[in-house]
């Protein structure tokens, strides 16, 4: 092992991962056996190991994932570190209020909301409900909307706006302005309290472990992970991102499908 090498190895104590088109492949949504074993050699080691993730806790469940050390969910909204939840922020109910009156009209979007005990959908929609498939989402409740009315009046950790890439700056300045977008898929966009996002999360966990960013390595493909990559010591995306995502990593690996995570923490010296 060079100098170089040798320094990033005995430096990297905690590694952070984005699930999908990550850990998983898009397509496939599974890890590759060369990812489990980096997954299992890192723990060896005694390297923390994170997941920083749009999904909500129950979708991260639905894949049957090995067990992490810290969870940072929903875009940064929540924050679980071993088992103890340490922060989570809720959407502003005055955006909630604005939300729910303008699907009330005729240019209204499918949009699931994201609550504590599950996720619900405003009516039924083909499009939402195969691709939840073809992402191992759990279906969204769909309920008559004035259930789902009051089931996001007791408190939102997240929106799926499924609204085209055109429409976002127009929903967060007239309809919600407490609130930002992180869209990491063309067909949607996540939605999440202002002041929260992935990198919010990431510096919770520093704090708590008494690590420095320095000490730190991302994994991430989508423009949600941008932050993330930019604010740990080594920033990784993976093959399949797009060229934005790429500009701000430190380093461009293979796919997810590829082993890009087993090969980079090979290139870094960490295994």
């Amino acid at each position: 092992m060079d100098t170089l090498a040798s320094y990033i190895s005995n430096r990297i104590k905690i590694v952070f991962f984005d699930i999908d088109g990550t850990l998983v492949g898009l397509k496939s949504q599974k890890m590759t056996p060369a990812t489990m074993a980096a997954l299992e050699a890192l723990k060896s080691k005694g390297i923390i190991r994170c997941i920083a993730t749009g999904r909500h806790a129950l979708d991260t469940a639905a894949l049957n994932l090995p067990d992490f050390d810290a969870y940072i969910y929903t875009n940064g909204a929540s924050c679980v570190i071993e088992n103890q939840l340490m922060y989570k922020k809720l959407i502003p109910k005055d955006d909630i209020d604005r939300l729910v009156h303008y699907l009330q009209g005729d240019d209204r979007f499918p949009c699931v909301i994201e609550t504590a005990d599950n996720t619900y959908l405003n009516y039924e929609d083909p499009f939402v409900i195969q691709l939840q498939n073809d992402l191992v989402i759990r279906h969204p409740v769909v309920l008559p909307f004035e259930q789902w009315i009051e089931k996001a009046g007791e408190g939102v950790e997240q929106l799926l706006c499924f609204v085209p890439h055109s429409f976002d700056s127009r929903m967060i300045n007239e309809i919600l302005p407490g609130c930002m977008t992180k869209r990491w898929c063309p067909y949607f966009t996540d939605v999440i309290e202002k002041s929260c996002d992935k990198l919010h999360g990431i510096r919770t966990v520093l704090k708590h472990y008494g690590f420095k960013k320095s000490e730190a390595m991302s994994f991430g493909d989508g423009g949600n992970d941008i932050q993330m990559l930019q604010g740990c010591g080594i920033g990784v995306a993976m093959g399949s991102a797009a060229k934005h995502v790429h500009d701000a990593a430190c380093f461009v690996t293979a796919p997810a499908d590829g082993d890009g995570i087993l090969k980079a923490l090979r290139y870094y010296g960490v295994l």
